[in-house]
C-alpha cells in the first residue's frame, strides 16, 4: 500500500515540478528589463535614467553582441527612443529629450550594416531636420506608412 502511495506522489512531482519550471520561465520573460524589436535582431533595454518627474524610466536602443555572455551593445545617439519603425532592411528611431517631449532626432539604421563581432554599425545615419530626414526617406524609397511600429515602453 506504501508503494503505491510512492508512487502517486512521485508522478505528482513529474507533472507539477515542469509546469512550475515553465511558469517561471515564462514569468522571467515578462519581467525582462528589454524587448525585442520585432524580429529584428535589436531591442528596447532599460537604461538608468528616469525623466525629469521621476515617473517614466528610459530606454535605449540596442543590439545583441556576439560576446559568450549575450550582453548588449546600445546605439549612441542624441535622445531617448519615442517610436522606432522597421522592415527587412532599415530600422528608424525618433528620439526625444528628457527635458521635452519634442521630436529631437532622428536615426536611420542599415541593420545589414551592423557587425556584432565588433560592434560597429557601418551605415548609420543621424537628422536633426525633420526635412533631412523626410528627403533620405524620398532618396531611398523608404515609405513609413509600409514599415511596421512600436512604442518605447517595456511591459513590466
Amino acid at each position: 500500500m506504501e508503494i503505491k502511495k510512492m508512487k502517486r506522489i512521485n508522478y505528482k512531482y513529474c507533472i507539477v515540478l515542469p509546469v512550475i519550471f515553465l511558469f517561471l520561465l515564462w514569468l522571467n520573460d515578462v519581467m525582462s528589463y528589454s524587448r525585442r524589436i520585432g524580429n529584428t535582431q535589436f531591442y528596447l533595454v532599460e537604461s538608468m535614467g528616469t525623466s525629469k518627474a521621476g515617473d517614466d524610466r528610459f530606454v535605449e536602443l540596442c543590439y545583441k553582441t556576439d560576446k559568450e555572455s549575450g550582453g548588449f551593445s546600445c546605439v549612441s545617439m542624441p535622445g531617448h527612443p519615442r517610436t522606432i519603425r522597421w522592415n527587412d532592411k532599415y530600422l528608424i528611431s525618433k528620439n526625444y529629450d528628457e527635458n521635452t517631449e519634442d521630436i529631437i532626432s532622428y536615426v536611420v539604421i542599415n541593420q545589414n550594416s551592423v557587425n556584432v563581432r565588433t560592434e560597429e554599425i557601418e551605415e548609420i545615419y543621424y537628422f536633426t531636420s525633420e526635412d533631412d530626414y523626410k528627403r533620405f526617406l524620398r532618396q531611398t524609397n523608404l515609405s513609413e506608412s509600409e514599415m511596421s511600429q512600436t512604442g518605447n515602453r517595456i511591459l513590466w
